[in-house]
């Protein structure tokens, strides 16, 4: 009897749990603030649980639970919620703010009692901000109320910082410029987390060596030294910069754009010499640098010279030096946070030219910062953040080169060892793209066994870069674009199999460069040159002086297949720098663009030359194309009336060619990295060959095949399911 029992209860147990697991199911749905807006890596819980998720960029979430079960919806500085789960798959949630106050409320206008207030207010008591080593009481609300924004305008010491209140929703910056997709487990089969990578910061002081973010993957010691023994200054500032570009993870709204890789700290009293000290002794191929000499003070008052202003100085001119001497390192640089401050009357256009000092060179990667908005399908609405300094240069150089997201960046703080705040400028936006390209540079190397000059890894960057809607072409507000990760990292992967061109190479005086390729006409071509330039004459006390400070002015050019249709780069209107970007020569810029959305199927040529004479007799330049369906010139010998199909595909891939001689037919597949995870062979092969092999044993994402025979060669893009 007992045995029966125990059996009939066995049954009972496990139909009780087939029915538990019946009733789960994915609960979606949106959390938002009492504006509607979406809140951005709220938690969901399913309560009593370690079962949980965060909200996306749209404030959307799925989970899975079961009828009766209670999610439990909180974020910071906001009231929890409790809703419990019934027939419905859609639970939708309003999240209020969590409004305990004083009676007495301190207003930027003087006093008021709570009850009279019509606004939301958070509190910090000063019993809390005593006990935060700050020197600044402003200071002291960082992170301690939900809403308020404070961002350094600069790092310089004693600068004012700037309280935003509500302005800036908080953002995953990895997310945002895809970074996160070149991560291990990030959907295009890489795992790029700056292994064996070395990066460099110059800030306003030490990051905080011992911070948690900063420990090696298994937590056997730091990844983070001191460039300076005798830096005995901690800073926040810098401590949240270079967490953003290597934190581990360990708290994972925090992981870094490069989470396996080395930093060294300096602070920036002796930059340039340290810079160059790090590029000879440790072949540095990127550096950080999330700070400068604002032209405004907190009030909006111009604080520098009227001619400093978008002016090509010294400064610039040193630092187009350096990197001249050092075509493989590129300094990435804020633009500033005076995009809203009072206009002066000596810049180029009200509302413009804020860029001083070494934001003006030509040869770093000047970033900015925008909101970005990424929907589901992935499109991606840009916004243009106020605060962020506007160009360009008085020369009418697009500056900034690019804009990435500065917005609240969770990172860690200085203030302890497991310590973090959000943090919002330009600072953080670059930071953000510092890290992708490091991530970059590791991925060309992995495929190519060498880095990318600098010229390379920024005209990249520009290239691949989001442009926003408002205005089509580059710009002074957000230069070439967002920074698009995955763009780039599939441009890298297209130049190795041939589907697109990224090549390092020269002109010399009176010759020029030119290739041709093929394309079908069914989309958008974009080329794109970028090039190390010789530093000009510094413009030191000249009021937006308006001579071209370019040295080497070479030419990109794309002729049509009528062979007599030219298309001309992008450049900004020096006249009227407000006013969108129109195609012409370009006598000013180091990168030189051309896009053409609607393409005539056919041959077209690509040419780069030069104006005068070349400095030194020759010029070092890096050319981009990208665009689907291109045969390149070099791919002379490709099969013609080849199929391949179904694309994507989880089981079977067909592909049927016509044999062009009587040589082994080498049937290959390429994963994303570059690795051949399959080779067949055809060993007689037929006149027409009709074949097939199985692919449900890979893992999901992009492959490429590869079929070669002789000198003929088939390169297709396969989609896995």
């Amino acid at each position: 009897m007992k045995t029966k029992f125990t059996m009939i209860l066995t049954l009972f147990m496990a139909l009780i749990v087939q029915l538990t697991f019946a009733q789960q199911k994915t609960v979606s749905g949106t959390v938002s603030d009492e504006n509607g807006l979406p809140l951005i890596g709220a938690t969901v819980v399913i309560a009593g649980t370690s079962s949980g998720t965060t909200t996306e960029f749209d404030g959307n979430y799925k989970i899975t639970a079961s009828q009766g079960d209670v999610l439990n919806f909180s974020y910071v500085g906001y009231s929890d919620q409790n809703i419990t789960v019934g027939n419905s798959n859609t639970v939708n949630v309003t999240l209020q703010l969590d409004n305990t106050l004083d009676e007495v409320v301190v207003v930027a206008y003087g006093t008021q009692k709570k009850e009279a207030l019509t606004g939301s207010v958070g509190i910090v008591e000063t019993e809390t901000i005593e006990k935060i080593a700050t020197s600044n009481v402003v200071q002291g609300l960082v992170g301690k109320i939900a809403g308020v924004q404070v961002i350094n305008n600069s790092g310089q010491p004693g600068a004012a910082p700037a309280v935003r209140i509500r302005g800036i929703g908080s953002i995953n910056a990895a997310i945002s410029t895809r970074t996160d997709k070149l991560h291990d487990g990030g959907g295009l089969g890489l795992n790029l987390e700056g292994q064996n990578m070395y990066i460099a910061i110059w800030d306003g002081g030490s990051v905080l060596l011992p911070h948690q973010e900063f420990l090696n993957t298994d937590s056997s010691g730091y990844r983070v030294s001191k460039g300076e023994t005798l830096i005995t200054t901690i800073s926040n500032h810098a401590t949240h910069v270079a967490v953003t570009m290597v934190a581990k993870g360990t708290n994972p709204s925090a992981k870094g754009m490069a989470p396996q890789a080395t930093i060294t700290s300096y602070d920036w009293s002796n930059n340039s010499a340290e810079v160059i000290d790090e590029i000879t002794n440790n072949a540095l191929l990127l550096s950080n640098h999330s700070y400068g000499i604002p032209g405004f003070d907190s009030s909006g008052d111009i604080s520098v010279q009227p001619w400093v202003l978008g002016c090509y100085s010294s400064d610039a001119a040193l630092w187009d030096q350096i990197a001249y001497n050092a075509p493989y390192y590129l300094m990435v640089a804020s633009a500033g946070n005076n995009g809203d401050v009072n206009d002066d009357p000596n810049q180029l256009r009200s509302g413009y030219d804020k860029l001083t000092h070494e934001k003006n060179a030509k040869n770093n990667l000047v970033v900015a910062s925008a909101k970005p908005l990424v929907f589901p399908n992935g499109n991606i609405l840009i916004q243009e953040d106020s605060f962020s300094s506007q160009g360009p240069s008085d020369d009418g150089r697009i500056k900034p080169d690019i804009t990435a997201n500065g917005n609240l960046s969770f990172s860690s703080s200085s203030t302890s060892n497991d310590a973090y705040v959000n943090l919002g400028g330009t600072s953080m936006s670059s930071p953000n793209t510092s890290g992708t390209l490091l991530l970059l540079q590791q991925y060309y190397n992995e495929l190519n066994s060498k880095f990318m000059k600098a010229s390379t890894l920024k005209g990249l960057a520009c290239h691949t870069a989001t442009d926003d809607t408002f205005n089509i072409g580059p710009d002074p507000e957000l230069g070439w674009g967002f920074f698009n990760a995955e763009r780039a990292a599939n441009a890298i992967l297209d130049d190795s199999n041939s589907n697109a061109i990224i090549l390092e190479t020269n002109l010399t005086d009176e010759r020029n460069y030119s290739t041709t390729f093929t394309t079908d006409g069914s989309s958008e071509l974009s080329a794109s040159i970028c090039w190390t330039d010789p530093a000009g004459s510094s413009k030191n006390n000249s009021l937006n002086d308006p001579t071209p400070v370019l040295v080497n002015d070479l030419d990109l050019r794309l002729t049509a297949p009528d062979g007599t249709t030219v298309f001309f780069p992008w450049k900004l209107n020096l006249s009227d720098i407000s006013a969108a970007a129109t195609k012409g020569d370009n006598i000013v810029d180091t990168i030189e663009n051309i896009d053409i959305t609607t393409p005539t199927a056919g041959t077209y040529t690509i040419e780069v030359s030069h104006k005068g004479t070349l400095v030194n007799g020759s010029q070092d330049f890096s050319l981009f194309l990208t665009g689907s369906n291109i045969t390149l010139s070099t791919n002379k010998n490709s099969f013609s009336n080849y199929s391949v199909w179904p694309n994507p595909t989880d089981n079977i891939l067909n592909f049927r060619f016509k044999s062009q001689n009587n040589k082994k037919v080498y049937i290959s597949l390429i994963d994303i990295r570059g690795r051949k995870v399959m080779t067949e062979v055809i060993a007689n092969p037929e006149d027409q060959i009709n074949s097939y092999i199985k692919v449900d044993a890979y893992t999901k994402g992009l492959y490429i095949l590869k079929i070669k025979q002789g000198n003929y060669v088939i390169n297709k893009k396969i989609i896995i399911n």
